[in-house]
């Protein structure tokens, strides 16, 4: 996860950085294997569920992510 240096205050910086592995690690198990991933994790998204949300759609147009379920239509529950 890498933000944009002109992304804000490092606290702000270190939540998207936060939030992006966060999401990372919910869509992992959706992911095609062997491939490496650099994600530039810009301000807008900063939830989870839209950054999640986020992942999944650009993963999905570049055909990363397994097909055998539809995971564009699963809810995330996120405690806090």
């Amino acid at each position: 996860m890498v933000p944009p240096r002109k992304s804000g205050t490092k606290a702000r910086k270190n939540r998207l950085r936060r939030v992006g592995k966060e999401a990372y690690r919910h869509i992992k198990p959706e992911l095609v294997p062997g491939h490496d991933l650099v994600f530039v994790v810009y301000p807008g998204a900063e939830r989870l569920e839209d950054r999640i949300r986020q992942f999944r759609e650009v993963l999905g147009q570049a055909g990363l992510l397994n097909d055998a379920d539809d995971h564009s239509k699963a809810e995330v529950h996120v405690d806090g």
